[in-house]
């Protein structure tokens, strides 16, 4: 940890604020793609539509948020230094994710592994190297040229030849679907995002500045490992969960949990170690100006693990399209968050911001669990009743 207490809580807000854009510009054609990707059977014309709608949300978003700081900046608060990063960074972070879920969903799990290994080592070393002289724009600055120039390498490649998918012809209906499904996909990675940062907004608000530094690093190092096992079970089952879907909902939720056991099955030998070596964690990780907060890392973990729970859940929704009820669900986390930590940070620091994180995470898994046997429930109730004479 190279960055002071006060620096590197600027750098996660900064962060946070980019993938806030990166949820909002290019989260709709990540999703899209991910979903449609077996409905259609002439993939340059879904490429084309995903290729047409990242541009124009882009753009859009761009010029949003100069208008937003423009405002902003009248007001007599300059935010162009954060605008710019947050932008930039959003931008990168965001195409990566882009062709992150293209090749997953191809089924090309060798790139989608390099990528991410040539990623995150071209970060880590590169960080690394400047080291004796970093600030947080220059680890933002770090960051984004990383994305780009995997971006770049993945694209050449892939042979990704960008003049056919553009030539080939546009499918009015298909973008008025992908559309229809994605942009509430865009409003839950944005609640999501939400529910898991706003903590950190009201800390800074309430002049928490050297304990959200504290807070951020070690909340960092308590997600990681869990989302590391999200993220290795969502790659290998949901494509083909996707793929395998025809309809039949009970079918559906039972390979459901057979993902959510193995999840748990992993992450609960993890929550065992991080509780019983949390202070060594944050030691190796940090140094010691953050190891103070290294009881937190427990605290996290298990949010963690209730917030990985319901985004499993989640597919029960996503798999018939009814993305507007989770976009609902993810809101109302995301509300009750705020409302707790309007509550109770103020007063009560790091430790009232990482309890209104579990018990916010904790509502939507029980949310997500309760729609997905309501669905069950649903179909049991439809199935006897074309049973019975």
């Amino acid at each position: 940890m190279y960055l002071s207490t006060e620096e590197f809580g600027f750098f996660f807000l900064v962060y946070n604020a980019g993938l806030y854009f990166s949820a909002v510009s290019l989260g709709q054609p990540a999703a899209s793609i991910l979903r449609f990707y077996h409905d259609v059977t002439q993939k340059k014309r879904l490429y084309r539509v995903i290729f047409k709608q990242s541009i124009f949300s882009t753009v859009f978003c761009f010029l949003l948020t100069m208008v937003v700081i423009s405002v902003v900046s009248f007001l007599g608060f300059d935010l162009y230094e954060i605008g710019k990063f947050s932008v930039l960074f959003g931008i990168a972070h965001g195409i990566l994710h882009l062709i992150l879920s293209t090749v997953r969903t191809q089924g090309k799990f060798h790139i989608f592994f390099g990528v991410i290994l040539v990623h995150s080592f071209s970060t880590l070393i590169t960080l690394f190297l400047f080291r004796s002289n970093l600030s947080w724009k220059r680890q933002i600055t770090l960051m984004i040229i990383a994305s780009v120039c995997v971006c770049l390498l993945t694209s050449i490649y892939t042979k990704i030849n960008v003049k056919k998918i553009y030539l080939a012809e546009y499918d009015y209906d298909l973008n008025k679907r992908t559309f229809a499904y994605g942009l509430p996909i865009v409003l839950v990675a944005l609640f999501n995002q939400l529910l898991s940062s706003s903590d950190q907004f009201f800390l800074k608000f309430h002049g928490y500045s050297k304990e959200l530094g504290i807070y951020t690093a070690n909340y960092g190092i308590a997600e990681k490992g869990i989302f590391a096992f999200l993220s290795v079970i969502v790659t290998a089952f949901v494509p083909q969960l996707y793929e395998a879907y025809d309809g039949n909902n009970f079918k559906a939720f039972k390979m459901i949990t057979i993902m959510t056991s193995a999840f748990l099955f992993f992450v609960g030998l993890e929550w065992i170690f991080v509780y019983n070596f949390s202070y060594e964690l944050s030691l190796f990780f940090s140094n010691s100006e953050y190891v103070e907060g290294h009881r937190l890392i427990p605290l996290v973990s298990l949010g963690c693990i209730f917030l990985g729970v319901a985004s499993l859940y989640s597919e029960m929704l996503t798999l018939q399209k009814k993305t507007k009820t989770l976009a609902l669900c993810y809101f109302s986390g995301a509300v009750l968050n705020m409302i707790l930590n309007f509550i109770f940070v103020k007063d009560n620091g790091i430790f009232a911001a990482v309890y209104t994180s579990i018990s916010s995470y904790f509502l939507l898994m029980v949310i997500m669990l309760g729609i997905a046997l309501i669905e069950i429930r649903k179909e049991k109730s439809s199935s006897k009743k074309l049973a019975s004479p």
